[in-house]
């Protein structure tokens, strides 16, 4: 029996009241959906969710929950430092912690992570007034039975080898754009993974490449370039995992 387990880091540290609620919409919006079948039916412990941690209790709570396979997620403020070539993420007022440093404390053999943040060289963030209702929160639906919903997310994990993958919201030097709603980045991730659950197709699994293509084009054909120009980009270790993000029914074709 596979062991699954999801960490969510929502980290506005002292920013606005916006910011705030941006970042909070990111955490209970990956909560519904990984819950939900199309994200693998999730149950809630096996969720943990931190705000604001310091890296002492962070780096405590993920070497006391080994799995398997582990979903790391961050939203929230960072950057990249020049100094020492790292993206680096603020996951609170005192506490900057690097990507690798947060990846090597994961202790699963298969490794999921989204890293939903700014890469730019300063330590700023664009946050855009006005672009939805404060408060509201995505709901996903699926026709999938949970337990099937578990079992073929389950299957798809052990059909990868071990290893990390890393999506990232966006390329070194840009900033991840946030509203009120939610950032950018994971509400086109999530949206295009529910639009990708009620496609007609044979595929019953998405996977975080897919995703993170698709995640792409939703953010060129949504957002203008004055809105946000993030490029989200992905990486791999050596043996080049595609961990599932999503799965959904077969969908039945007629043949003539």
């Amino acid at each position: 029996m596979i062991t699954r387990r999801i960490f969510i880091v929502g980290s506005p540290v002292n920013e606005d009241y916006s910011f705030q609620m941006g970042v909070k919409a990111d955490v209970i919006n990956y909560q519904r959906y990984f819950k939900s079948p199309i994200g693998g039916a999730f149950n809630p412990d096996e969720i943990t969710v931190l705000k604001n941690p310091s890296w002492k209790r962070l780096k405590a709570q993920l070497l006391a929950l080994p799995a398997d396979f582990t979903i790391f997620i961050f939203s929230g403020h960072g950057f990249f430092a020049t100094n020492t070539q790292k993206a680096v993420f603020n996951i609170n007022e005192n506490d900057a912690v690097a990507a690798q440093t947060i990846i090597n404390h994961i202790q699963s053999t298969k490794k999921l992570i989204i890293f939903d943040a700014c890469q730019s060289y300063l330590e700023a963030y664009h946050y855009l007034e006005g672009i939805g209702d404060v408060e509201q929160y995505m709901n996903f639906r699926s026709s999938v039975p949970k337990l099937r919903a578990r079992q073929l997310f389950n299957e798809a994990i052990l059909d990868n080898p071990d290893g990390a993958q890393i999506l990232m919201s966006c390329s070194r030097g840009q900033e991840s754009v946030l509203s009120p709603t939610g950032s950018f980045f994971s509400y086109a991730l999530l949206t295009s993974s529910q639009n990708w659950s009620n496609t007609n197709s044979r595929e019953t699994v998405l996977t975080t490449l897919q995703a993170g293509k698709m995640t792409t084009n939703f953010l060129k054909k949504n957002y203008s370039s004055d809105q946000t120009n993030q490029r989200p980009s992905c990486f791999v270790t050596r043996l080049r995992p595609n961990f599932p993000i999503g799965v959904k029914h077969a969908s039945l074709q007629l043949l003539y």
